[in-house]
């Protein structure tokens, strides 16, 4: 039995090389092999998971959320997909939270080894992939706008205080959305969110989420109107998205609420979206879900 770590520097706030020696420890219980690859660069983690794939049995991530969509990007629709697992050490750990994996670093790792495996659904957007949320408009961009060093210092902090500004600007973005059923909204929108997770930016916006069922969850906020006090109402409705879940929406006639298995969706100002906290593209997007496409170890 063979597994690697691939591990971001900055993962515990740069202290992740100081624990190698406590991981490995755990690890070899089980594994007869273990190594361990430090990611050098954006992007660097997808090439190391690909070309772990059938030499592996393990593939351990650890960092936080952009860590582990990486190490998925590398091993999605390959063969010899080995399983995954991973050790939250990142400012959110939306997915960790999501499949109830211990945040706790020493107890994560007991999962990473003695845990149960379970198969998990796999976001495309064109040719990329994603683990749980695709995302564009109010406060979206402050995930991957926030610089490293002020993660790693401030923690969440850094988010809030980077999205804090955003939170009162206008948005109206243009976009054309078909659904599997034939449904399209075709309008200007202030949000537009397509989860697959029970926690999106550390808030439990849906806690019955079913990871594994080939469906992903969908919240259209259109936006009708223009005008400050209709930007700010805007706002606060994707406020109350994040304070009291994703069903306290429902009553809204300005918000779609629904599932889908794929959507299109035409993007002709090219607006920015989100994927799971990084830069998503300004494209078109073909988004369709891979039903049970990988594994993950859990408690």
């Amino acid at each position: 039995m063979k597994c690697i770590v691939i591990y971001s520097p900055f993962a515990k706030r740069g202290r992740i090389n100081k624990l190698k020696n406590q991981i490995e420890v755990i690890l070899k219980e089980k594994y007869k092999v273990v190594d361990f690859a430090q990611t050098e660069c954006a992007g660097h983690a997808v090439a190391l998971a690909r070309d772990a794939c059938g030499k592996y049995d393990l593939i351990i991530a650890v960092g936080g959320d952009g860590t582990f969509s990486q190490v998925v990007c590398g091993v999605a629709e390959q063969p010899n997909k080995p399983r995954l697992a991973f050790l939250p050490a990142g400012t959110v750990n939306d997915t960790a939270r999501s499949m109830h994996i211990p945040l706790k670093f020493k107890s994560a790792i007991e999962v990473a080894v003695n845990g149960r495996p379970i198969y998990f659904d796999v976001l495309k957007t064109n040719s990329k992939y994603g683990v749980y949320v695709l995302s564009a408009g109010i406060c979206t961009s402050c995930t991957y706008l926030t610089k490293q060093r002020n993660k790693q210092i401030l923690g969440f902090i850094a988010y809030f205080l980077k999205g804090f500004s955003s939170f009162f600007k206008k948005y109206c973005i243009p976009l054309k959305i078909t659904l599997d059923n034939g449904e399209v909204h075709d309008t200007n929108f202030s949000f537009v969110l397509f989860f697959n997770s029970r926690s999106v930016a550390g808030f439990p916006i849906n806690l019955d989420a079913e990871l594994d069922d080939g469906k992903i969850d969908v919240l259209l906020l259109k936006n009708y109107k223009t005008g400050p006090f209709k930007s700010l109402r805007n706002s606060f409705n994707v406020l109350r998205l994040f304070m009291f879940g994703y069903k306290s929406l429902s009553k809204s006639r300005q918000i779609v609420l629904t599932q889908t298995t794929r959507a299109m969706i035409e993007n002709p100002q090219n607006v920015e979206f989100n994927l799971d906290g990084d830069f998503g593209g300004k494209d078109d997007i073909d988004l369709s879900v891979l039903k049970n496409e990988l594994q993950i170890m859990v408690p």
